[in-house]
């Protein structure tokens, strides 16, 4: 019964991931259950236009901003809620 409910939720969590990706090299997707091609043109002029480029910058900035930000706030306050302060614990978690 385990086994099932993983496959089951896994199913259910990666399915739209496959059909995403599937879009993404897709020529056409009409009327069949798969694509009618494949083509990596779409990720070529994706990589070419500026704004996309610009675009994924700022996501990776405002990620390792946020990495930046926990590495620094978040991890000396566990550490110190573990070492020297066990009350705050509900606080800090």
């Amino acid at each position: 019964p385990r086994t099932v409910l993983f496959a089951a939720v896994a199913l259910y969590l990666l399915l739209p991931i496959a059909a995403v990706l599937l879009y993404a090299f897709a020529t056409s997707w009409t009327t069949r259950l798969l694509p009618d091609g494949y083509t990596i043109a779409n990720w070529i002029a994706a990589a070419r236009d500026e704004r996309m480029v610009a675009a994924l910058g700022r996501t990776v900035g405002l990620a390792a901003a946020a990495l930046a930000l926990v590495l620094v706030l978040v991890v000396p306050a566990c550490y110190w809620q573990r070492t020297r302060n066990p009350r705050i614990r509900g606080i800090v978690e």
